[in-house]
């Protein structure tokens, strides 16, 4: 195998470690207030992120691979009045573990599937 085609082999492990990578960590955001969703133009597909003022969050990261969990909650939403919108959040983080262990398994047999691809055309 010439260079160039090492190159590219190294390329696509280097392209498939870094998607691995970025799905290390589950993102779950509750926020009240005064919400604009805006269209991250640099972002393909249509993908929108909040600008937020004047609002409050609930903010909880999840990392798959150490269980990790860290929920950041504002202070202005520990009232009684707000018990509805933290019950909501939590929900949200419920349903996330049902489909953290969904996609775990599926991300499995895609490994083991790029494991065996990547040494049936390994490079000599």
């Amino acid at each position: 195998m010439d260079a160039e085609e090492r190159s590219e082999w190294e390329n696509l492990q280097h392209k498939i470690l870094k998607a691995a990578s970025e799905v290390v960590n589950l993102t779950i955001t509750t926020t009240v207030g005064d919400v604009e969703m805006i269209k991250d133009k640099s972002v393909e597909g249509a993908q929108f992120q909040p600008k937020v003022s004047n609002s409050s969050s609930l903010h909880t990261v999840v990392n798959i691979l150490q269980g990790d969990i860290e929920t950041i909650v504002d202070q202005s939403l520990l009232s009684e009045e707000f018990e509805t919108i933290r019950a909501l959040h939590k929900d949200r983080e419920d349903h996330a573990h049902k489909i953290i262990r969904a996609n775990m398994e599926t991300l499995t047999e895609l490994a083991n599937t790029v494991i065996k691809f990547l040494n049936e055309n390994r490079p000599e």
